[in-house]
């Protein structure tokens, strides 16, 4: 086997600027101006600008934009920074905001398993899922972090069922691989990883190297 960290793919997730419309606010400040936008925001995070897209956010939600899509964007933004403390408060409040919002629960279970909480990262999947059962990026979150507390076989179950709903979700067939290989089953590991490799996931091609002929 090989001696690196393995089932590391958290996948993470961006919601871009078409999910919003145009929207005309009246304050004015070096980073917002009557024609600035949550759409606007959204556009720097595309591009991962990210300072400039925590400031327009810090203006959106001081005025008037105090919405969940506002604070996930900015818990986003702030996340690209390295600011995890602050993103998990940004999360709270999206989520706080819409308690439908199954990406926020998502995203915080990412910083909280990055942290060491896999257990309240894996509360946070669970919730989600209960939420939206066809949220695949959920079930591809929470195999990593069963992964990482060693439950392989709900691990696969995860990847699996993120599989069944999302059959092009490359890094959930890159990482269904990587437990498969950890289970000993290296020849569907390497079919995993080539399926991967085929819907673009770069990694796939270090794993297929160095474990398949």
């Amino acid at each position: 086997m090989l001696k690196v960290n393995r089932i590391i793919q958290l996948s993470m997730l961006i919601l871009f600027s078409s999910l919003f419309t145009h929207r005309a606010w009246s304050e004015t400040s070096p980073y917002l101006d009557s024609k600035t936008t949550l759409k606007d925001a959204y556009a720097k995070l595309e591009i991962q600008d990210y300072e400039e897209a925590v400031q327009i956010f810090n203006s959106l939600i001081s005025n008037t934009e105090k919405s969940s899509a506002s604070y996930f964007g900015r818990a986003k933004a702030r996340q690209g920074l390295g600011d995890n403390e602050g993103a998990l408060k940004d999360y709270n409040s999206a989520f706080e905001l819409d308690p439908k919002n199954v990406k926020a629960l998502s995203n915080r279970a990412l910083i909280k398993a990055a942290a060491g909480d896999v257990k309240a990262a894996i509360a946070d999947l669970n919730k989600a899922i209960a939420i939206d059962p066809n949220f695949d990026h959920a079930y591809s979150n929470r195999g990593v972090a069963r992964g990482a507390l060693g439950d392989l076989k709900g691990a696969l179950a995860d990847f699996n069922k993120a599989i069944s709903i999302n059959e092009k979700f490359a890094i959930a067939w890159l990482n269904r691989g990587i437990a498969r290989e950890m289970n000993g089953d290296l020849r569907g590991a390497c079919e995993d990883w080539r399926k991967a490799a085929s819907l673009g996931q770069n990694d796939a091609a270090g794993w297929l190297k160095a474990q398949c002929r």
